[in-house]
């Protein structure tokens, strides 16, 4: 049976473009798993080191992704904003994180716990590989983002 609290965030899952033509059965066990968070303007949602414990779907707000660079400090490699997934390397061994992410407006997202998501993909294949795909994917974008956020950082240094 699905909740009112399911149904809203099943609702907000499909209209999300990491979503776009999954599998409604796919949508329902996300959202049965999730549950809507939100995050302050500056508040730190997870750090380097920190081991992932969900994926989130940005619903409103925007977040940076930083990362320490030896003699620069903290850069920003990555402004996320809404519709967008953000931790997706909770989902990969060791599951701790090579970044940090910050609010920088007030956020609002759905957060997938990773362990019952694992614990999903145990017993439904279909919805690993559908899952791990459109991570690939979404990894794929934000290398060449970071990569020319990187250049752009070294031209600016010239």
């Amino acid at each position: 049976m699905t909740t009112k609290n399911e149904l809203k965030i099943l609702t907000t899952l499909r209209a999300m473009p990491f979503t776009q033509g999954m599998a409604s059965k796919h949508l329902k066990k996300l959202a049965a798993m999730a549950a809507e968070v939100n995050f302050a303007a500056g508040e730190t949602i997870f750090q380097v080191g920190d081991k992932g414990t969900a994926i989130y779907f940005i619903e409103e707000g925007q977040v940076v992704v930083e990362a320490e660079v030896a003699g620069q400090g903290l850069l920003t490699i990555l402004t996320l904003g809404p519709q967008e997934l953000l931790g997706w390397s909770a989902l990969f061994p060791p599951r701790l994180k090579s970044s940090t992410a910050r609010a920088v407006k007030p956020t609002w997202a759905i957060a997938v716990d990773v362990d019952q998501l694992n614990e999903a993909f145990l017993s439904d294949q279909e919805l690993e590989v559908e899952i791990v795909r459109r991570v690939a994917d979404v990894i794929a974008v934000r290398l060449k983002m970071t990569r020319a956020q990187l250049l752009k950082n070294v031209a600016a240094e010239k």
